[in-house]
């Protein structure tokens, strides 16, 4: 009966067990993670050392919107990506997010190239680096990313440059830095107004946080709480009876000896029937 208990009792763990949203465990840790972008001056940069330079730095976050987390590399400077460029960012400029945003990087931001001059492409905001390609004039709708601040081809005009991509049938995709005077009709960056969430969020009801590192953890401690007691239980009831066998064992070498007719009588005169 004791047996049949434990068996029941392990059967219904393990049900419990295989109801329980194990995704939570694996899904959890591949939602993705947002930080907000908290001013201006935030750079995305090439490198985790963070170099501010015009070789270091890839270009200014659009403040409001987002970053999404690859990975930490160290407590101050995250690994993210932002609308597809990957990159490290400061910490001290962004605030975590415990929702994930319906627009976390700007839309439709374009540019159009002047009508005047081709666009020459480079891998840096300068006009010493190597060429990428070359923007046709006229062209319109070129996707721009952020601007940097690099060196000025012309005093009167500034050293702001645009980080933009450009596809064309015979140089492909190609992306790098142009040179502000050879820009026009760019769309302006709007504020992000999105409310979100800036702490762990509990629903109604008591369960779904919202913080995926937090859901991981419910889900780790549900499953060892259910799966050991049952892992026990099967222990017990599967065990090697070590004790029974030894009172067995015990209780037969108290037995009497069972003594032949032969033994008995050896030495003896047989009896007369």
């Amino acid at each position: 009966m004791k047996k049949f208990i434990c068996f029941l009792l392990a059967c219904l763990l393990f049900v419990g067990c295989s109801y329980t949203d194990f995704s939570n465990v694996y899904a959890s840790s591949n939602e993705d993670v947002y930080y907000r972008i908290g001013n201006e001056t935030t750079y995305l940069y090439k490198t985790s050392d963070l170099i501010d330079s015009t070789s270091g730095r890839w270009f200014l976050l659009p403040n409001t919107y987002f970053v999404k987390k690859i990975s930490a590399t160290d407590d101050n400077v995250l690994y993210v990506e932002f609308d597809g460029i990957d990159g490290y960012v400061s910490t001290s400029n962004l605030t975590r997010v415990y929702e994930t945003p319906a627009t976390p990087y700007p839309l439709n931001i374009t540019f159009d190239i002047v009508d005047i001059a081709n666009a020459v492409m480079y891998t840096e905001p300068d006009t010493n680096s190597s060429c990428v390609g070359i923007i046709p004039y006229d062209a319109t709708n070129i996707k721009s990313y952020g601007t940097c601040l690099g060196t000025a081809v012309v005093e009167a005009n500034g050293n702001v440059w645009y980080y933009c991509t450009y596809q064309s049938a015979g140089q492909g995709k190609i992306s790098g830095y142009i040179y502000n005077t050879v820009v026009c009709n760019a769309i302006s960056v709007n504020a992000n107004t999105e409310d979100l969430a800036t702490e762990p969020i509990v629903n109604v009801n008591g369960d779904g946080l919202l913080a995926p590192e937090l859901k991981n953890s419910e889900s780790i401690l549900l499953i060892v709480g259910l799966g050991i007691p049952a892992l026990v239980l099967l222990y017990l009831l599967f065990k090697p009876e070590r004790h029974n066998r030894k009172i067995r064992q015990k209780l037969l070498s108290k037995s009497p000896k069972t003594v032949t007719y032969i033994e008995k009588h050896n030495g003896k005169d047989e009896l007369d029937f």
